[in-house]
């Protein structure tokens, strides 16, 4: 579950790949074994957290705009 006042961004995993700082805060990340991927479908998105200090990704199969509906987060 993610608390939305944690959310820092939801952004399409195409806006992400064009985005050297964003790509950059993702690959850090994973490098730091702070990315969770909540299905093995394919991305279509990322939701980018501050927890404990620290960013968090989250890899979604859904569309950054479904989740921004879903979660109000505008």
């Amino acid at each position: 579950m993610v608390n939305p006042e944690e959310v820092i961004a939801i952004i399409s995993k195409d806006t992400a790949m064009r985005s050297r700082d964003t790509r950059r805060a993702i690959d850090d990340a994973i490098g730091n074994r702070r990315i969770r991927s909540v299905s093995d479908e394919p991305q279509k998105s990322y939701i980018i957290l501050e927890r404990e200090g620290a960013l968090t990704v989250y890899s979604s199969p859904i569309g950054a705009d479904a989740l921004r509906k879903r979660g109000e987060f505008n």
